[in-house]
């Protein structure tokens, strides 16, 4: 029985290979993936706004979503999240700008010492 996710993402990620590698990662997880990039759904979304989600993301079995390289959330997606926790949707986020997050081996012994845990 396949599962349902709800992919949760900037706008800007619409039709990319980051949107392609995520909605492939979740189909070999075993989800379908509701798509909110159809023309009808698009059309519905500038007519009544973000509400027209609303449904969709409280079916899901699991809300993916994709965070801006910098780690902000969009307003959108956020709001999506929140109906999420309220409808006690699983989450998961893809990480994202893992390169510019990396610690070499000396800042990852600092931070160890500064925290407290080496």
């Amino acid at each position: 029985m396949s599962k349902i996710a709800y992919y949760a993402r900037p706008i800007n990620l619409f039709g990319t290979l980051v949107e392609e590698c995520d909605i492939w990662w979740l189909e070999q997880h075993g989800y379908t993936v509701i798509d909110i990039t159809t023309v009808e759904m698009q059309a519905a979304y500038h007519q009544r706004g973000m509400k027209v989600f609303k449904k969709l993301v409280k079916s899901a079995d699991l809300l993916f979503f994709r965070a801006c390289p910098d780690g902000r959330i969009p307003a959108g997606v956020y709001k999506e999240i929140k109906w999420a926790m309220a409808a006690d949707v699983n989450l998961m986020e893809s990480p994202g700008n893992i390169h510019g997050r990396a610690m070499s081996v000396l800042e990852t012994r600092e931070y160890l010492e500064d925290v407290g845990a080496r």
